[in-house]
This record gives structure tokens, C-alpha cells and sequence, in this order.
């Protein structure tokens, strides 16, 4: 049997899981115009468990940052049910 939360492929991302990514804007406003910068946010979503957002333990490619593997059981986003099915 199989632990979805500590089983991983090759990339580090546990199975049954998938990675998204979504890109935010921080912009400053000036006296004459305005200037925007994007900010990437990656987030875990596996199947049965709430979905976490890991910015700081992947890279823009998907690839772990550190030796560690994702933590599952992170706080959900606001949003989210934050029960687990059985």
C-alpha cells in the first residue's frame, strides 16, 4: 500500500497530485505612472486534501528548492473545505 502523502515521482511532487501555478501583480504607483511586477504563486493540489500553497519548496519549473518533500498537511487557502474525505 502506497502513502499518497509521502509518495513522490521523480520531480518531488507527490502522486496523485498536481501543481498549479498563478501569477499576481504588485504594481507601485507613482506621480506619473504606474509599474507592475509579476509575482508567480504555486500551489499543491492533491486529490482528497486541501489545496496549499508551496511557493517557497518548488521553483518556477516545478523542481524542489530544498531535500524536504511538500508538506500536505499545510493550512488550506481560504476557500477550501479543510476536512479530509475517507
Amino acid at each position: 500500500m502506497t502513502d499518497t502523502a509521502t509518495a513522490t515521482d521523480k520531480s518531488g511532487i507527490p502522486e496523485n497530485c498536481k501543481l498549479f501555478e498563478m501569477v499576481q501583480y504588485q504594481c507601485e504607483a507613482t506621480r506619473y505612472n504606474i509599474e507592475c511586477s509579476p509575482f508567480v504563486r504555486l500551489f499543491l493540489r492533491c486529490a482528497g486534501l486541501p489545496t496549499v500553497e508551496v511557493t517557497p519548496e518548488y521553483d518556477q519549473y516545478g523542481d524542489p528548492i530544498s531535500r524536504s518533500s511538500p508538506s500536505v498537511n499545510a493550512s488550506p487557502i481560504k476557500g477550501e473545505q479543510d476536512h479530509l474525505i475517507n
